[in-house]
């Protein structure tokens, strides 16, 4: 049940406070200079296997029957899922009817809102899942992907206990914020998509009134959303219909259409129904939302936290299985990332110790490359060659944001390819975020060793379709964030700087950032606390910490599948690293990571056996 909606998936590359080169934004390393200066004295004295193959031939029918059995209930959970409404299967598949798919009308599929409509989703997923345990003795792929499945199965079921906590109009990453960019995206194979599409901004306003009347639910029920971030999902609309006439899905209308060999006449009727839809439709829709949720600001709750609500610590720790996909608890993800933020400020103290220089080196530091389509052909060649496993080539767009949705969408995000069409690759930049400096991090993260690469590495492998919609984004955002890490060895930088880089940027930041993110939702902090947090480690302004808070606020752990993702992946090197001594080959670690694909962690591990954390025994550890 997780969402009540579906938005196709692609990858967002989050809007994190980073180190930039350039020297009109220096000030930020000048006074985590000066913050570093200050601790330095004291921190001076702290001194598996590769994803198995398909059974080739079943030594039983009892084996034999046990796969069959897998392979159906995965394909009956995918094509239901792909077939739920017509955004999902446009995103899904380029040849629905080769899976046996066919929606009759365009849809935007349902939304449940009453007790019998939730009882009605939660016999389906029970019922799958009893399929599913009366299956066993799998072995290769099969045998992970029914662990994965299993897990996501048993998270959708305990979702029925939090009905109501979901967010599907939150601020950023709400269905208001991605739907310009996901229906600008959206798939002209034929004249029958371009009908679908019509259809479905015509019936925008319909859908809309079912989600504000879950959200009217939810806020009498006693969650719903906080003032602040009612006030945040409005401005997100008001945004996006400011300037009817030049409407991102105005302006991007024609080009769509340029493929379909139309005549000018039908090309010049389909442009004139898109004016109509968007200004009739899609713009009053969005009017409602605006309508929607300025009705509930008088009796919004000031808080926001998801500790505020009943259950709501519970809730956290589902959202850390269910998106994170980690199985450690609140507790050991705090000490975690403060162990994290500990060893990154030991290591800046030590480096500016032994370079006293390294402050200016940084600030004078350029990178190498600007141009995006060279950054991603630049890493294909020295750093993917030289790190990972040989990969299918692959062809991308590079697009930008539009203006009218720069101020609220991320640097930069990845459009996952559809399944059956995965040579084909759209990569957004917003040139507002992503320019000069940051460029080339970004672009490892969403290009080439990143998203595209590992989407289209696995797809390749040919993996049963349900792996796709049970896609963990600790996982996906994790490698993203890892290789980012990696990415500032082949950026033009000289070692130290390169270091210096990669633990502020990573190893730092996005773990005060989780930390944060622990505090804000499990611990209940205000702002105040965030900013006294904060300021241990980086000399913010009020403003800097005001935004932080609002963006962990209103999407909880979504700091989380990028730090604590990344957390996890160099946990299992460091311990594969450990057991296999001088053994251990990088390239092969990839291997195996990327070939096992989307997956939570326990999982990742149990078939990684050499990246497994051995528990201690009760001998060691009092040892």
């Amino acid at each position: 049940m997780e969402n009540h909606l579906h938005i196709p998936d692609f990858f967002c590359y989050t809007k994190n406070i980073k180190l930039k080169g350039d020297s009109n934004n220096m000030k930020f390393i000048r006074t985590f200079k000066t913050l570093i200066i200050s601790v330095c004295s004291a921190a001076l004295l702290l001194t598996g296997c590769s994803s198995a193959q398909n059974t080739t031939a079943a030594t039983t029918n009892k084996e034999t029957s046990a796969e069959e059995a897998f392979d159906e209930l995965t394909r009956d959970i995918f094509t239901d899922y792909a077939g739920s409404d017509s955004l999902t299967l446009n995103y899904t598949l380029k040849d629905p009817s080769a899976y046996g798919i066919e929606l009759e009308n365009a849809t935007w599929g349902d939304v449940p809102l009453t007790e019998e409509d939730f009882a009605e989703e939660k016999a389906q997923t029970q019922a799958c899942l009893d399929r599913l345990n009366k299956i066993s003795g799998l072995t290769g792929e099969r045998a992970v992907t029914y662990d994965v499945v299993k897990y996501y199965l048993e998270a959708d079921l305990e979702s029925y206990d939090y009905i109501y906590q979901t967010s599907n109009l939150a601020p950023l990453l709400g269905f208001q914020s991605q739907l310009p960019t996901t229906m600008a995206e959206y798939h002209f194979d034929d004249v029958g998509d371009v009908e679908d599409y019509l259809t479905l901004l015509n019936s925008l306003g319909d859908y809309i009134e079912s989600l504000l009347a879950f959200e009217n639910q939810k806020a009498d029920a006693g969650y719903g959303m906080c003032k602040s971030a009612l006030e945040a999902a409005i401005e997100d609309c008001q945004s996006f219909i400011e300037s009817p006439e030049t409407n991102l899905l105005i302006e991007v209308f024609p080009e769509k259409l340029e493929n379909l060999n139309l005549s000018d006449d039908e090309e010049n009727a389909y442009i004139e129904k898109n004016h109509e839809a968007v200004i009739n439709s899609v713009i009053p829709a969005y009017q409602s939302i605006i309508d929607g949720l300025t009705a509930q600001i008088d009796t919004a709750p000031e808080k926001g936290n998801i500790s505020s609500y009943e259950n709501g610590q519970d809730y956290y720790k589902y959202l850390l299985k269910s998106s994170v996909g980690t199985d450690k608890t609140p507790e050991e993800l705090i000490e975690l990332t403060e162990g994290k933020l500990n060893s990154a400020i030991f290591f800046l103290a030590l480096t500016m110790n032994a370079h006293p220089d390294i402050f200016d080196e940084v600030d004078n530091a350029e990178y190498s490359l600007t141009d995006p389509t060279e950054i991603i052909e630049h890493f294909k060649s020295t750093f993917t060659a030289e790190q990972m496993p040989e990969a299918p080539e692959v062809d991308y767009t590079l697009k930008n944001v539009h203006e009218s949705l720069s101020e609220r969408l991320s640097p930069a995000m990845y459009f996952i390819p559809r399944i059956d069409d995965i040579a084909n690759n759209q990569i957004y930049l917003n040139l507002r975020d992503s320019v000069g400096n940051e460029l080339m991090p970004t672009m490892a993260h969403e290009g080439y060793p990143g998203h595209m690469y590992q989407i289209t590495y696995y797809y390749n492998t040919n993996p049963d379709p349900i792996r796709t919609v049970y896609e963990c984004s600790g996982y996906v955002e994790g490698w993203a964030s890892y290789v980012e890490s990696l990415s500032y060895d082949y950026c033009g930088f000289e070692e130290d700087v390169a270091d210096f880089y990669r633990t502020f940027n990573a190893e730092m930041a996005l773990n005060l950032y989780c930390r944060a993110d622990l505090g804000i939702h499990y611990e209940g902090w205000d702002v105040a606390q965030t900013g006294e947090f904060i300021r241990q480690y980086l000399t913010f302004d009020d403003a800097t910490i005001q935004e932080l808070y609002d963006n962990i606020l209103y999407n909880p752990t979504n700091y989380m599948i990028y730090g604590i993702g990344m957390d996890e992946i160099l946990e299992m090197r460091d311990t594969m690293e450990d057991h296999l001594d001088k053994d251990f080959d990088i390239k092969d670690f990839h291997k195996q990571l990327l070939d096992l694909g989307p997956a939570p962690f326990p999982i990742l591990r149990k078939y990684m056996p050499d990246a497994d954390i051995v528990p201690e025994s009760a001998e060691e550890k009092a040892a």
